[in-house]
């Protein structure tokens, strides 16, 4: 969002600061964040869950995070005392800003042809003068996997700080039996601190970190840098006022389950494409949306995803065989289209170039796709068992599988630990809801389809199905599991009902998957 005014306060995001008069305040990010998304609305009330989806995107929080950073935005305003003159609690329903914010509607200057193309600079810096003898090869598995995982990033190494979108300060220490790895991440546009990180071990090898470990940590770095710059970018509506890996940003990951962010993100990725189709990220990662969206039912026209979805995958593929996430996302993308022998064979690539969790992750999916389901748990479990300590395995990867397998035990208790942890995932209340169905639980079944509704509005049961049985390549055994209990609820009318003012159920310790 541009600068913006209310009342008495001027308000700049770039700066992290807000001004009356003389005075001056200095805010965090995570509270010029929320007042953000109220002067976007103000003087409209925005619900407390909006909040957390907008403020926290991709993260699960408790309350408290926000009766947090409305009490530090209350303090930086001078509005702690009742009657509030800013900031307004509606009770059970969320916060407002009372007064109608003025936002500056600044131009946004044109892109030179080189800054189009700029990636995202990652700069990468050992800290501390004792680092354990590991820390060098450390941070190479780490770059490795980053750059698997995210061609957005231009990673570099440094001894001290170089210019650059984000600065990655990495510490790997020993004391003892005990081993612990600290890392940092810093904006460039103000040395700001958007998120730290640490990882502990004990043992007594002078050996450098698992591959595992270094995963997490590239994971967990490629993640918050990407957040970061995507609340930078988030207000952008024009896609020409973005640079080409930006745009790619926008796309490729998940803000909203709602048909217009959905939409938004799918023009996005069109405009990258016409902006520079010689660059195979952008066809790679527009099929993987078009792809995702038939295989959910949810695309407004199924036959034209899939033909252009197929076109996307074989122009990337073209463009550069040999990357491994144009590999990994064109494998899922000719999985999802039925496709399998090909998705296979390049998830199968890319496992065998960059060996990873994520690759893992991926030929299994492909593997269910193509109703292998043994080998794709066998997979699956291979992750479960490298996972680290402290982290947890989204364990609604297996339903799928055990469902194939006719496990529905099993696949029951896995469903109930993906929603336990991860009880945003549409998915996983999906899978309960076919599950809960076929072992005679109606009731139950109901109340999840009412939940996924609530997460993803354009669910559309028989489109699903009809996509289930379209572009899976299963047995009728195989395909009778992934939908019978769908086609169950079908039949009974109270099925259809639009809402539920039943919440779902949090997890207390509700962590982010490795």
């Amino acid at each position: 969002m541009n600068a913006f005014e209310f009342g008495e306060w001027q308000c700049d995001p770039k700066s992290l600061t807000i001004k009356s008069k003389d005075v001056v305040v200095k805010l965090e990010l995570k509270v010029m964040t929320v007042l953000q998304i109220l002067a976007a609305k103000a003087p409209n009330v925005v619900s407390q869950d909006e909040l957390m989806a907008s403020a926290w995107p991709g993260v699960i929080v408790s309350d408290g995070a926000i009766y947090r950073v409305i009490a530090l935005l209350r303090r930086a305003l001078n509005d702690r005392v009742k009657p509030h003159k800013y900031i307004e609690s509606i009770p059970r329903v969320g916060y407002r800003l009372m007064l109608k914010a003025n936002i500056h509607k600044d131009e946004v200057p044109q892109l030179s042809p080189k800054a189009q193309i700029r990636r995202t600079s990652l700069t990468i810096i050992s800290k501390g003068k004792n680092n354990h003898p590991g820390l060098d090869e450390s941070i190479t598995m780490i770059e490795r996997h980053i750059s698997w995982r995210c061609p957005i990033f231009s990673i570099h190494r440094s001894s001290t700080k170089t210019k650059g979108d984000f600065h990655v300060e990495i510490s790997l220490s020993k004391n003892e039996q005990t081993i612990e790895l600290q890392w940092q991440i810093l904006s460039k546009e103000n040395d700001e601190v958007i998120y730290t990180g640490a990882h502990h071990e004990t043992r007594q090898s002078r050996e450098p970190l698992s591959p595992s470990v270094a995963e997490l940590v590239a994971e967990s770095i490629t993640k918050q840098s990407l957040l970061h710059r995507g609340k930078q970018i988030e207000a952008v509506t024009d896609p020409s006022h973005l640079n080409y890996w930006d745009l790619i940003n926008f796309g490729d990951r998940f803000v909203s389950m709602s048909t217009e962010q959905i939409n938004l993100r799918r023009e996005f990725l069109k405009y990258a494409v016409a902006k520079a189709p010689s660059i195979a990220v952008g066809h790679a990662a527009l099929g993987k949306l078009l792809s995702w969206e038939v295989i959910n039912g949810v695309a407004e026209s199924a036959k034209q995803n899939v033909n252009l979805a197929i076109e996307c995958a074989a122009r990337a593929i073209d463009i550069d065989p040999n990357s491994p996430y144009v590999t990994s996302s064109c494998g899922l993308i000719n999985s999802r289209m039925g496709k399998h022998a090909l998705g296979i064979e390049l998830c199968r690539q890319t496992l065998s170039a960059a060996p990873s969790a994520q690759a893992k992750d991926a030929l299994a999916m492909s593997l269910s796709f193509a109703g292998q389901p043994e080998e794709a748990i066998e997979l699956y479990l291979q992750v479960l068992a490298s996972t680290p300590s402290g982290q947890i395995f989204n364990h609604g990867k297996i339903v799928v599988p055990a469902l194939q397998s006719g496990q529905l035990e099993r696949a029951r208790e896995y469903v109930d630990l993906a929603i336990a942890y991860f009880p945003g995932d549409y998915f996983a209340w999906l899978l309960r809801c076919n599950i809960s169905a076929q072992l005679g639980n109606l009731d139950g079944a109901k109340e999840d389809l009412l939940q996924a509704r609530k997460l993803l509005p354009t669910l559309n049961l028989e489109n699903l199905i009809a996509s289930i049985e379209r572009n899976y390549g299963r047995t009728e055994n195989q395909r009778q599991y992934l939908t019978s209990g769908y086609l169950r609820l079908l039949q009974d009318s109270g099925t259809l009902l639009a809402d539920s003012t039943k919440p779902y159920l949090k997890h207390p310790e509700q962590l982010r998957p490795h």
